[in-house]
């Protein structure tokens, strides 16, 4: 192995060595979600690596219906909740077992969210608006919801009561969907996410969004009196979802015009990429990756798959990332991650080998910072 390659490669392995120490004493959170756009930040946290840059180890668990995750919260089985406000939630507050600790999603005019939804028969009989809803069978996810909850806002906004309507808690979202296409019920409260395949296949019609008829602050960031306690766990987490909810605003919700968002093909084709990269990146990581050692017998050795070395190391499918984010992902016993700034736009379709030695060196050089020894490739 050359001098400079040597001394690269003893740079790069004193940071990952450091690295998987800092992973080590990142702290754990435990964060009940829903599947819903409303939650995005909280997922732009977890794929951009905000929550690990914070020196956080967070693990997602996902529910079905906002009320379960305050129950959990209280219990100790998460640490986090961020969800709508319930009944359930504002009852276990009162007696001091949660606290909400920062704002999330809110119902705008203009920005989707959740949407009354009615079903072909009740549409076709004159259910056409949302005020039209008062002697209608209803279904929500479960009663005191925030769907619940919304409910209760449109009954006061068109001055008919909520006991006129006739809800029927149906305990998920799936449910509820299902129980609309299927005739069943004359209407449903649905998220934009599960009412458009509902649309798309004209199983329902569309009334119109919560957040025009009644716009309210819908969810929150909450957390046990317990977790708490933990200062630098909960610093750490505000401040990587607020970076998260400042790029999502900045990047999505500030395009939104008339409850859409301008996203172009070209964004689309490079969120499908996206996907592509990461499965190129595995099947390269079986059959081509190499890793670069020292001496002939490490050029030797096959590098195990990306996801696996990933999670060796702590870390989450760092393969080949598209967009901005280039990565490539190169293992020793899960232990040496090379991030270069730039990955050759066709590693996906070539073997990383046949970019040669001089590339990895080039990689390991940048990220060793020996510019004086990288000028001397």
């Amino acid at each position: 192995m050359t001098k400079f390659a040597r001394l690269a490669l003893a740079g790069l392995l004193a940071m990952a060595a450091a690295g998987v120490a800092r992973a080590d004493d990142a702290l754990k959170a435990r964060i009940g979600v829903l599947r819903l756009s409303s939650s995005a930040p909280v997922f732009i946290a977890q794929d951009k690596g905000y929550f690990r840059e914070a020196g956080l180890d967070i693990e997602l668990k996902f529910f079905d219906a906002a009320q379960p995750i305050a129950v959990a919260t209280t219990s100790g089985d998460i640490d986090f909740g961020i969800t709508a406000f319930t009944a359930g939630l504002y009852n276990l507050a009162g007696k001091g077992t949660l606290k909400v600790i920062g704002g999330m999603s809110r119902e705008k005019p203009g920005y989707p969210l959740i949407g009354y939804f009615a079903s072909n028969n009740a549409y076709a009989a004159g259910l056409k608006t949302p005020k039209d809803l008062a002697g209608k069978r209803i279904a929500v996810t479960q009663v005191g919801s925030s769907f619940h909850y919304s409910l209760g806002l449109l009954a006061d906004k068109y001055g008919f009561k909520l006991a006129d309507l006739k809800v029927l808690p149906l305990q998920s979202l799936s449910n509820a969907a299902a129980a609309l296409k299927g005739e069943t019920v004359d209407a449903a409260l649905l998220p934009v996410s599960t009412a458009r395949p509902l649309m798309e296949s004209g199983g329902a019609k569309f009334l119109g969004w919560v957040g025009d008829e009644t716009p309210w602050q819908l969810g929150a960031v909450f957390a046990s009196p317990k977790t708490l306690t933990n200062n630098a766990l909960v610093t750490k987490l505000l401040a990587a979802l607020a970076r998260a909810d400042r790029e999502y605003h900045d990047v999505i919700l500030a395009s939104v015009k008339d409850g859409k968002a301008d996203i172009n093909e070209r964004d689309k084709a490079a969120a499908r990429d996206h996907r592509q990269i990461h499965q190129s990146a595995g099947r390269a990581g079986r059959r081509q990756l190499r890793l670069y050692r020292s001496g002939r017998q490490a050029r030797r050795q096959e590098c195990r798959q990306p996801d696996r070395m990933a999670a060796g190391a702590g870390l989450r499918r760092q393969g080949i990332f598209g967009r901005r984010d280039y990565r490539q992902g190169i293992c020793e016993g899960g232990l040496m991650m090379v991030r270069a700034s730039v990955v050759i736009a066709s590693a996906a379709k070539q073997s990383i080998p046949q970019h040669g030695e001089r590339w990895i060196a080039s990689s390991l050089c940048s990220l060793a910072q020996t510019p004086r020894v990288c000028r001397r490739q």
